[in-house]
């Protein structure tokens, strides 16, 4: 009875091993890809005749290798924006298994979210910003071993205004001028540098530090041309003063004054611009006013001829933003498109000629765009994804694309990302990013760069500010910076004490002589 046992067990052995085995292998062609096997036999027969049943056997197969590969990152882009959404786009992350989520930030002053999109979604529309504001996104992707990839590209976003005042606190004439305006506190406006900036007929030739000018309260914003000034109240009034010698003073005469008084007849502005001898401004209509000096059409209105009271631009409806050059104008539209007017012999229209324009031009290919500016031959674009663009005269590297040769049309200002604030000057320019630092290029001679140096540089160099900026104005010669949580910066030549701190020139930012708002 033993011996009789000890055969059905080895029988057992051999005969239960080899169906499990065999099931094992051949069910699914790979033991490690099956969750369960099972034996399907329910009996075997002994070598005495008899039947043994047989309990399932249950095969677990090996455990797969944990998943530990990242997503590749994703490219991201801007396809759209207006004053209250925008619109972004990004390639198909790639992955060794398989993407399955992507997440996308936002970022604003106020804010911050998190939205996640499933893996075929490729785009999104982010709806209820705010006009005028500044936005940063970027996006990762997750796969199902929640494992996330590098953040891709930020694309920052700077939403169209809806023609609200466009406040400038700082301006440096920048057309052969040597003259700085800053505001105070309370809306007052301070100015140092040329006579011409001072009140009262017995101004001294040149003010070292800062003093008031007298009759000017509840100030927006400020601008500076060679010598004549243009302030624009919060009640979208405009004042000037300075040189008046071909009506840039708007008042229909051609007398100087030294005191500040209003431009009749207009109102409702929400921008102003002084170029080197005309003025131009922003209706909160849309429309665009200019007066002074026309020699060249830079004021738009189909003639040569100068106007001593504001006329209106041709053809320019649903303008956003507009610039003043030295003896050229610009404007952008509410869908991003850029038109230009007045001298080109540089190039400094963009739109792939020489000849001057009377009336506005269209720059062909330029999209996007949420702010311009004007330098003394040259102008510059700022889209909305926070990249610059240049075109005109570039002997002094002031386009910023690594070379000094002029172009027609616009051109990418090299390295330069995220940028919220762009200024044009002389023949140097500053943006300021998103981050709150400043970057520089161009004529550099005078320290105006304020990179601590004085060469000359052909693409972007980071100013040596700190805090977080937030505006920044070109000169002649001369920069200076401005941000909510930290004071007026300036930098460059001093030859008229446009520095405002008694001393002399600067490569590297200083603040000048303390300035508060008087009541």
């Amino acid at each position: 009875m033993k011996k009789a046992a000890q055969a059905i067990s080895f029988v057992l052995a051999v005969q239960l091993l080899a169906p499990v085995m065999a099931t094992a292998e051949d069910g699914a062609g790979d033991s490690d890809s099956a969750s369960v096997v099972q034996v399907t036999q329910s009996v075997y027969q002994t070598t005495y005749g008899g039947t043994v049943p047989i309990v399932p056997i249950i095969v677990a197969p090996k455990p797969p290798a944990a998943d530990l590969i990242a997503p590749t990152a994703p490219v991201l882009k801007l396809t759209d924006s207006t004053p209250v959404s925008t619109s972004l786009q990004w390639t198909p992350a790639s992955d060794n298994v398989g993407v399955t989520q992507y997440v996308v930030l936002k970022e604003s002053a106020s804010v911050t979210s998190v939205t996640y999109y499933t893996y075929h979604t490729l785009s999104a529309t982010f709806d209820g910003l705010q006009a005028g504001g500044t936005y940063r996104f970027t996006v990762k992707a997750l796969d199902a071993a929640n494992n996330m990839s590098p953040a891709s590209n930020e694309v920052v976003v700077n939403t169209p205004a809806k023609r609200a005042p466009v406040s400038s606190r700082i301006a440096m004439g920048k057309f052969n001028s040597f003259r700085t305006l800053a505001i105070g506190d309370n809306g007052t406006v301070w100015a140092w540098g040329n006579n011409w900036i001072t009140s009262g007929e017995t101004a001294a030739p040149v003010t070292k530090k800062p003093v008031v000018v007298e009759g000017l309260s509840d100030i927006a914003s400020v601008s500076a041309g060679r010598d004549h000034m243009l302030a624009l109240r919060s009640d979208g009034t405009v004042w000037a003063w300075g040189n008046n010698s071909n009506g840039q003073l708007g008042d229909g005469s051609v007398e100087s004054r030294r005191n500040p008084a209003q431009v009749p007849g207009l109102s409702q502005i929400v921008a102003i611009e002084a170029g080197e001898l005309h003025s131009i401004a922003l209706k909160n209509d849309g429309t665009v006013w200019a007066w002074g000096f026309n020699g060249y059409g830079q004021l738009g209105d189909g003639t040569t001829t100068d106007q001593f009271s504001p006329v209106q631009v041709a053809g320019i409806t649903s303008a956003t933003s507009i610039a003043a050059g030295s003896q050229h104008s610009l404007a952008v539209k509410e869908d991003g498109s850029v038109y230009t007017w007045g001298f080109n012999a540089l190039g400094q229209l963009g739109d792939g000629t020489n000849t001057n324009r009377a009336t506005p031009v269209k720059i062909e290919g330029l999209t996007g765009v949420a702010s311009v500016s004007g330098g003394m031959f040259h102008s510059l674009a700022m889209k909305h994804d926070g990249t610059v663009w240049s075109w005109g005269h570039n002997g002094e590297g002031e386009l910023g694309d690594g070379t000094k040769e002029s172009r027609l049309s616009p051109v990418q200002v090299a390295g330069l990302n995220g940028a919220v604030n762009i200024s044009a000057g002389g023949l140097h320019n500053v943006a300021v990013k998103s981050d709150g630092t400043a970057w520089s290029w161009g004529f550099n001679d005078y320290g105006q760069l304020g990179d601590g140096t004085k060469q000359t540089q052909l693409v972007p160099v980071r100013v040596l500010t700190d805090g977080q900026l937030a505006t920044a104005a070109a000169g002649y010669m001369a920069s200076s910076a401005f941000g909510a949580q930290v004071p007026y910066f300036v930098w460059g030549s001093n030859s008229y004490w446009q520095l405002g701190n008694g001393e002399v020139d600067s490569a590297k930012p200083i603040q000048p002589a303390p300035f508060i708002a008087t009541e």
